[in-house]
């Protein structure tokens, strides 16, 4: 039988106790504030970092560190046949590339599933592989199951304030003049 083991980021939003619990591998993104890098949930909160931000700072996103996901594979590696990776989108992060650049290097058999959001989504279908997994499901008919469902999704992101995202470059120069109502 196939051992799939399945893996996501702190982008989930799944807390390193809830994800254990699960039985999923987590990775911690990197948030920057000035020039200090902190490993996400596990050495900065997200309070900490709402703090920063009405302190006027901005913090910055990046993928798990090269090493933490190159570490966790090659222990993966060990006792699972295949990994499903549902990292932060690609359009957010470089966490799925660097993901597949690994697997090819430590010649894995890694499904690395984009689906074109965050938080809730993905953790919704890193919950549901894994519950996919425990049924005994192949690889092959997971991807069957949850494809339909990733192509047909969509996120919806509603910010209180676009300050943040014109500080951090999220949004074009005519973006940044319109107004919400």
């Amino acid at each position: 039988m196939e051992k799939i083991a399945v893996v996501t980021d702190t982008g989930s939003n799944l807390s390193f106790a809830q994800a254990k619990e699960l039985g999923i591998y987590l990775l911690p993104l990197q948030i920057t504030i000035d020039e200090t890098t902190y490993q996400d949930t596990l050495e900065i909160s997200t309070q900490d970092i709402y703090n920063e931000l009405a302190n006027g700072k901005m913090p910055k996103t990046s993928m798990a560190a090269y090493q933490k996901i190159y570490d966790l594979f090659e222990e993966l590696k060990k006792d699972y046949d295949t990994i499903f990776a549902v990292p932060l989108t690609n359009g957010l992060s470089t966490n799925a590339s660097t993901m597949q650049s690994i697997a090819r290097e430590l010649e894995m058999n890694v499904h690395v599933i984009d689906m074109y959001a965050t938080c809730a989504l993905e953790k919704h279908v890193a919950i549901w592989i894994k519950k996919l997994v425990d049924e005994h499901k192949s690889s092959e008919e997971i991807l069957k199951i949850i494809q339909p469902a990733i192509d047909e999704s969509n996120s919806l992101i509603l910010v209180k304030n676009l300050q943040h995202l014109k500080r951090g470059g999220r949004l074009t120069p005519m973006a940044q003049h319109l107004r919400v109502y």
